[in-house]
């Protein structure tokens, strides 16, 4: 009896040692597996935090770069301003333009203190001239007056390529023509080719481009005679 008592003790004594033996293996196991998996973790962000810092060191050079041809095309428009007669035709068309956009009785001219005289010089002729665009797209007659202010400029150093910016209805409604304008919005709207033809990588395989646009880039694209002639007949609708 005292033998089978001790080879129960014994076989309860292995039983238990072999289950806190397993127990530790696995313990030992889960934290080197937990060990391994927050290792993998952490070297797969290090990984996507590298790529991504790459990544933006590269967009930020790419955006440099940009800058750096806006800034040299801005400066060559320069050149136009010193061309006097070549600047002289660009703000009779950029005024001529913005009577077409606004299409009002009334309006007003801010523009830069050193364009005041040419612009005073040819504001007359714009507005026969656009006197004489409406009647001939449109057979109506519309008399705009264009006051220039005296007393107020645009400051040279924003708008240091010159252009124009007309007033209607008091001031409720800006048509801001001025060249930093213009170029903004032609970079903008070149911007994807300007990306491909600088940075070849970024090219890939060419694709119809079909998006949906705003119905002001539409009416961006509009002719002359189109646009005299759907702005009459908006005015003249609004007044009955």
């Amino acid at each position: 009896k005292a033998r089978t008592i001790q080879e129960n003790a014994e076989q309860q004594f292995n039983i238990e040692r072999n289950r806190i033996i397993n127990q530790q293996k696995e313990k030992v196991l889960q934290e080197y597996k937990d060990k391994l998996e927050n290792y993998s973790i952490k070297r797969r962000i290090e990984r996507s935090s590298s790529i991504n810092q790459s990544r933006i060191q590269k967009m930020n050079a790419r955006f440099d770069v940009l800058e750096k041809v806006k800034k040299e095309v801005s400066n060559k428009l320069v050149t136009l301003i010193n061309d006097k007669d070549r600047y002289k035709v660009l703000l009779r068309n950029i005024i001529l333009q913005n009577l077409i956009k606004l299409m009002d009785e009334d309006v007003i001219i801010k523009c830069r203190k050193e364009d005041h005289e040419v612009i005073k010089g040819i504001v007359s002729d714009c507005e026969n001239q656009f006197e004489q665009l409406v009647k001939q797209n449109t057979n109506l007659q519309l008399k705009t007056r264009v006051h220039l202010l005296d007393d107020q400029y645009l400051d040279s150093q924003k708008y240091k390529n010159g252009g124009i910016i007309m007033y209607s209805l008091r001031g409720r409604i800006v048509c801001e023509n001025t060249l930093e304008t213009r170029l903004e919005l032609c970079v903008q709207e070149s911007l994807p080719d300007i990306r491909v033809t600088m940075f070849p990588d970024l090219r890939i395989e060419q694709k119809p481009r079909t998006h949906a646009v705003s119905y002001t880039h539409l009416r961006a694209h509009e002719t002359g005679r189109n646009l005299v002639c759907r702005l009459l007949l908006e005015k003249k609708k609004n007044n009955k």
